[in-house]
């Protein structure tokens, strides 16, 4: 049997009732479903009704996990690029020269 394709999508985290921040990783799954992958390796399939947007996830994320202060963060793409990028911005800023 063949295995099911995912695409990592990004992190939710929120903080619990004991005050500790929790991260749970978002995969889309074939495309069709959305899979959380919270502490302890519990894993939670989107519900039909909230696969198809950011807030459906994050709700069922603070639902499950019992958690408030709930924020999404996307995957960097290529984290060494933006860094190089980020770098850059940041000297021609600090040299006077504005990008176009």
């Amino acid at each position: 049997m063949a295995s099911k394709q995912e695409d990592f999508r990004g992190h939710i985290q929120g903080v619990n009732e004991i005050q500790q921040l929790v991260s749970v990783a978002v995969y889309k799954v074939e495309g069709r479903s959305v899979r959380l992958d919270g502490p302890c390796g519990y894993s939670h399939s989107v519900h039909p009704s909230n696969v198809h947007s950011l807030e459906g996830w994050q709700r069922e994320a603070a639902h499950i996990w019992k958690l408030d202060d709930v924020v999404y963060f996307p995957p960097l793409v290529n984290p060494e690029k933006e860094l190089i990028e980020r770098n850059e911005k940041a000297e021609a800023e600090k040299n006077g020269d504005l990008p176009t």
